[in-house]
């Protein structure tokens, strides 16, 4: 089987991880992988540095509509040259680009559309013709998005979720070159809990920010906070620590892997309001087993269990951080319960060889349906 995916984003985001992913798991399976993005960008680098063939010359966000022309003879050139089985679809623009050279590269040919973007589809005239005319295949990373599609006409039975997967061998044996505890000048016995999110609103650290203001009174919890600077600042943040929090709350960087932090955490906290259709970060932090503290947002709750993983907490909401935190603080062997339960989950259900097989016969149901039509 032969497989091209279109994944057209600026940025290495959830969408590109999930499209990367899916490619390696893909190829684990026997199928031939090929990428197709903007020249450069961080998912088209990534898909080179694996050895993934990439489709050059496409320009499937351009406003120009002769590279718009040039991009759809491209595309359909390559589909026939190379035969393929499958085109996988991950933004809109792909989505797109695959609707107008589809029709004309090969009979058999069929599409997947991924919809790893928290962005509900708008309902129109032009998506409900993609999604019922093109699309043959509908893919979601959590439970919550079956849903999307019903203003399409579309029910959650024609909608299939696979959700992000995680190598979790990747982190266990990884070896960090640093260690967070001793740069802060923290002892083994204390409980370091932490976010890793870029600063943004979305992301819930001024509630986090609230619990420690609330659980200042305890010197032996301590929080770490790691991320770059996006809509909000570190300034910011410091601002809403009262003066006898702030010797408790430490500020790093964006870390360039976040394996070199995770080891040091003894409780992980994704404490987002919104924006989470994959939760990558709480699925790294299950692999070093982290017991977490979590928002009941979106997806998240789907990846962590309340009681056996976690602790899923209203979003928004400081004193119910608090509550959580200072409960497995004062439980070790809760936390070692709850972080015993993820590394398995991790291990198990969101693991690399599920994912992978999960899309073989994703790819060979897709395929059935050309030989049926």
């Amino acid at each position: 089987m032969r497989v091209l995916h279109l994944i057209s984003v600026r940025w290495f985001n959830a969408c590109a991880q999930y499209a990367l992913d899916a490619g390696l798991a893909m190829r684990s399976q026997g199928a031939e992988v090929f990428f197709s993005g903007i020249a450069g960008s961080p998912i088209i680098s990534a898909a080179q540095t694996r050895n993934f063939p990439t489709v050059s010359g496409i320009y499937p966000n351009s406003f120009n509509p002769i590279k718009l022309c040039l991009s759809v003879v491209r595309l359909r050139k390559f589909i026939h040259d190379n035969q393929i089985d499958v085109m996988v679809t991950h933004r809109g623009e792909d989505r797109l680009l695959a609707a107008a050279a589809a029709p004309f590269s090969r009979t058999g040919l069929r599409t997947i559309d991924v919809r790893a973007d928290i962005r509900q589809p708008r309902d129109n005239p032009l998506n409900r013709f993609l999604y019922k005319k093109i699309i043959d295949t509908k893919v979601v990373p959590s439970l919550f998005m079956k849903g999307y599609y019903e203003g399409f006409g579309i029910g959650p039975d024609m909608v299939t979720v696979v959700p992000q997967p995680i190598d979790c061998a990747g982190f266990r044996d990884f070896a960090p070159q640093r260690n967070v505890r001793s740069e802060l000048g923290l002892a083994d016995d204390v409980v370091l809990t932490g976010i890793v999110a870029r600063l943004d609103p979305v992301k819930g650290h001024r509630y986090l920010m609230e619990a420690a203001n609330l659980l200042s009174g305890r010197p032996d919890i301590k929080f770490l906070v790691s991320g770059e600077e996006c809509a909000v600042k570190r300034t910011d943040l410091e601002a809403l620590l009262r003066p006898e929090a702030r010797a408790n709350v430490f500020f790093l960087p964006r870390a360039a892997d976040v394996r070199e932090i995770l080891p040091s955490l003894t409780i992980g906290v994704v404490a987002s309001v919104g924006s989470e259709a994959i939760c990558r970060i709480g699925l790294e932090m299950m692999c070093f087993g982290l017991p977490l503290v979590a928002t009941n947002v979106h997806g998240v709750p789907e990846i962590v269990q309340n009681g056996k993983g976690g602790i899923v907490v209203r979003p928004r909401d400081g004193h119910a951080l608090a509550d959580a935190i200072k409960q497995l603080a004062d439980d070790r062997s809760k936390r070692l319960r709850f972080g015993r339960f993820n590394e398995e989950q991790a291990r198990g259900p969101f693991n690399m060889k599920e994912f992978g097989r999960a899309w073989e016969r994703l790819c060979q149901d897709t395929e059935k349906k050309a030989v049926r039509q």
